[in-house]
């Protein structure tokens, strides 16, 4: 027999009244028989616009807004919240520039009340640009097609991959051995690592979907390449572990441009290009944890 799963959600925002009206709205949505929302924490991580302002208008005991004047980063902010003595059993965290799919809480509540060793378990982003516009845009859904199609060829069970930050789920327990280092940049794959060490199980839900959007602008694309590109996890972890769960796409994902270069050679070429620049890019600078904004991904319904 299932049980109840009490649920709370943490986001920390930066600016994001553009799209912080439809998450809210898309949590609040959420409806099922094996999870109970207790409450919805919004970290107002220094931000200068309305982000107060709208959190502020829903008038639901549940919402709990934290603010910081100064920004410190989700790295941070995020890190505070899991010191936090009153957890509840299960904490899903999202990014704020995304949307709720009507059952996403429902399929990751599942998930932890099936199986009480779960500590993490992890969603799917999916872009919502089914009609890309601008040629940044097209190049960026071609790249996840790609992408997603070396992942979903991939035979080993949930590689670290599949923890995405957009969306992921964790036991208290976990979220209590979770503080992700200054020097780390890839904060999903650290927890994704921590939850490894720790022996507790972790899951993948492709049905856990949210929707988030790809840069409409090409600096904003490669400079979230750059970040993707650049490596910081591995003086924290044992190298045959992270050699086990991290499955190198290189060659498949060359292969599938390779194919995908006769059907759309100017995209694929883009494509090409912003990857290899953002790695070079990523091996000549130097490491920075607090994420610079990009603008063109914080509106969802432009």
């Amino acid at each position: 027999m299932k049980k109840m799963v009490e649920i709370e959600i943490v986001t920390s925002a930066l600016n994001e009244g553009k799209n912080l009206r439809f998450f809210i709205e898309s949590i609040l949505k959420q409806k099922g028989s094996s999870f109970t929302l207790k409450r919805v924490t919004i970290i107002s991580d220094g931000s200068t616009d309305n982000t107060e302002e709208i959190v502020k208008s829903f008038k639901d005991s549940r919402i709990n807004l934290i603010l910081h004047k100064e920004r410190a980063g989700k790295q941070k902010r995020i890190n505070e919240f899991m010191n936090g003595k009153d957890l509840y059993e299960t904490i899903v965290h999202f990014d704020t520039d995304i949307i709720l799919e009507k059952d996403v809480l429902q399929k990751l509540a599942d998930i932890f009340a099936i199986d009480g060793k779960v500590g993490l378990a992890c969603g799917k982003p999916i872009p919502l640009t089914p009609n890309p516009g601008t040629l940044t845009e097209k190049i960026a859904l071609l790249g996840m097609n790609i992408y997603s199609a070396a992942e979903d060829d991939c035979k080993i069970d949930v590689p670290s991959f599949r923890c995405n930050g957009r969306v992921y789920a964790i036991s208290n327990k976990l979220a209590n051995l979770f503080q992700t280092p200054s020097s780390v940049i890839e904060d999903d794959r650290f927890l994704y690592y921590t939850a490894r060490v720790n022996n507790f199980d972790i899951k993948y839900c492709k049905e856990a979907n949210i929707y988030y959007r790809l840069p409409s602008e090409f600096k904003d694309y490669i400079y979230q390449l750059v970040r993707y590109c650049t490596p910081t996890i591995k003086p924290h972890f044992n190298e045959s572990l992270t050699k086990k769960y991290d499955i190198n796409l290189r060659i498949p994902v060359l292969v599938l441009i390779f194919k995908s270069f006769f059907k759309k050679p100017l995209i694929t070429s883009g494509f090409f290009i912003s990857l290899t620049l953002s790695f070079i890019i990523s091996r000549l600078s130097k490491a920075n944890n607090v994420w610079r904004m990009s603008p063109s991904t914080k509106s969802l319904f432009d």
